[in-house]
């Protein structure tokens, strides 16, 4: 068996532990916004559940949402002091209290919220076939795709999809006001197949 050399030492030392925990900039401001939450919707319980009388524990409208929230504030309140404590720390990156550069990449996401939100909207007006078609391939290009094939096979994917869902599946939709263009017949067709 080989003596551990001098370097092994020194290999383990800088190798992270299981628990070691890298911190970003908004680390505090996203734990103080998870507990105001917390906080938040722990008091509104009281407004929004019941508690019966003669009903089991387990099966009262109040109980489980209670455990939820409770251990939802416990839990961010224990993250919120651990992040205060760790901003105290030599190797905490930001001293700011709003790191606006981090802000700005927590906001992106919502921009795909805001499509979809577009697109559930349109879907009254132009129809659950045409958004659909419409809108996939516009999502491929904010994306990325840029080659017409993959465009393409968007716009197949969406045709698939709401003959899946319309037509195969029978969900209903609300028809499009686009629908009202044509003559009764090929209308009732769009509306009960796309």
């Amino acid at each position: 068996m080989n003596p551990p050399s001098a370097n092994s030492g020194i290999a383990a030392e800088a190798k992270p532990s299981l628990f070691d925990v890298r911190r970003r900039p908004g680390d505090f401001l996203f734990a103080a916004a998870s507990f105001g939450l917390a906080l938040f919707l722990l008091m509104r319980l009281p407004d929004q559940t019941r508690w019966f009388n003669r009903v089991d524990l387990l099966l009262q409208p109040r109980f489980w949402p209670s455990v939820v929230l409770g251990t939802f504030t416990l839990f961010s309140g224990l993250y919120l002091i651990q992040s205060w404590r760790a901003r105290k720390g030599p190797e905490h990156l930001d001293p700011s209290m709003v790191p606006i550069g981090e802000l700005l990449r927590w906001v992106r996401p919502l921009e795909f919220a805001l499509y979809f939100v577009v697109y559930a909207a349109s879907i009254p007006w132009l129809g659950y076939l045409l958004s659909t078609v419409a809108f996939m391939p516009l999502l491929g290009l904010r994306t990325g795709i840029r080659s017409l094939s993959g465009l393409g096979m968007l716009a197949a994917l969406g045709v698939g999809i709401v003959l899946a869902f319309k037509t195969g599946l029978e969900v209903r939709m609300p028809p499009g006001a686009f629908y009202e263009l044509f003559s009764p017949v090929v209308r009732n067709f769009l509306i009960r197949n796309f």
